[in-house]
Order: structure tokens, then sequence, then C-alpha cells
């Protein structure tokens, strides 16, 4: 038996083990899977992955597309599901990520009181 201390990430859960910073929003969106579409709310989201919430989300292991209102489009697995939400990675982060990142970072930027306050 050894003794010493867990890895880092040993009992981490959830938010603990993320090592991206992850940006909280309230994006509008649309999931696009098999030809369909389905509206979403997108509350959390990083350069890797978000989370979305919808009425009826598909089952883990599922790829689609998810359209960010003001972004554009971003291929997704489906990483796990709940009764309205999903939990999703961007398939090609390194693709997407710098795009996405500084988007976000324009978009925390404009929402902040700073922001609001300079536009008086």
């Amino acid at each position: 038996m050894q003794s010493g201390s867990p890895p880092p990430d040993g009992n981490a859960v959830g938010s603990e083990r993320r090592r991206e910073r992850r940006y909280e929003v309230e994006l509008h969106g649309e999931l696009r899977i098999d030809g369909a579409c389905y509206s979403c709310q997108i509350a959390d989201i990083s350069g890797s992955g978000a989370l979305v919430f919808l009425e009826d989300p598909p089952e883990a292991g599922s790829t689609a597309d998810l359209w960010i209102e003001d972004f554009g489009i971003v291929p997704i697995e489906i990483m796990h599901a709940g009764e309205h939400f999903c939990g999703v990675a961007i398939t090609s982060p390194a693709k997407y990520r710098d795009q996405l990142l500084n988007w976000l970072r324009e978009e925390a930027d404009a929402r902040s009181p700073a922001a609001a306050a300079d536009v008086r």
C-alpha cells in the first residue's frame, strides 16, 4: 500500500476538475441534430464545452452542432444529459477555442457595469 496525497484531481468533481475559465452566460442558441433544430439556452461556456438547457436533450454520445446567437456554429458531442440540460464538449476545440474565447471576453466586457457606465 502506498501512502501520500492523492492525485490533484482524485476527488474533484464538476467544476473543480476544469482547468479553463468558464463564462456564466445567458445566450440563445439552437442544438441541431439529425436535421432537426431545438431551441436552447446556453448558461455556461468555455473554450472546450458548454452547459445547455433544452426541453428534451439528446442522449450522451450523440454528435450535433450548437449554433450560438451572435457567434455561429460549433460541432459538439453530448457528454452527459439530464432531464432538461446537457453538458457538451466542442469536438474540434483547437479550431474554435481562440475565436470563441475572444468573442466571450468581448461579450463579458460589453456586459460589465464598467462598460455600461462608458456608454452614458
